[in-house]
């Protein structure tokens, strides 16, 4: 099984109808396809985990690349797992305010986040979607 963490711009912001739309389906999708996750959504910026069986992640994530809905697609994190962080979700949902950055974490949602300085961001990035799960238990 691998994970892969990454964020994403939309073209234009989604309104609550497309993001209800947007989580049936994922949700949908990602329940046959046995992948399992978190959604975090902030002005037109998407942050997503992705966690199963690598063909079918992989899959996911290349119909990211190829959505025109989406721009910047930016890999945080790709990593094998043995054990799911997010198993009791297909697609677990959260939107956020520009307050609800945990204090001392990377805001991977900010338009200061440079991601050309990658290193080490792929722990902080499951770190900071795991601070989420924790809110949404």
């Amino acid at each position: 099984m691998i994970r892969i963490i990454y964020i994403s711009c939309s073209v234009e912001p989604f309104g609550d109808a497309e993001l209800d739309s947007l989580l049936a389906v994922s949700r949908r999708n990602n329940h046959a396809l046995g992948l399992t996750g978190l959604l975090l959504y902030r002005d037109g910026d998407f942050m997503q985990i992705l966690e199963g069986e690598e063909e079918a992640v992989r899959r996911v994530y290349a119909r990211v690349l190829a959505d025109p809905r989406h721009q910047h697609v930016v890999m945080l994190d790709e990593s094998p797992i043995l054990k799911r962080s997010f198993g009791e979700w297909s697609m677990g949902f959260k939107r956020l305010s520009d307050s609800d950055a945990p204090d001392g974490f990377v805001d991977f949602m900010s338009e200061a986040f440079d991601s050309s300085t990658m290193a080490d961001h792929g722990s902080r990035a499951l770190k900071f979607m795991l601070h989420f799960k924790q809110l949404g238990q």
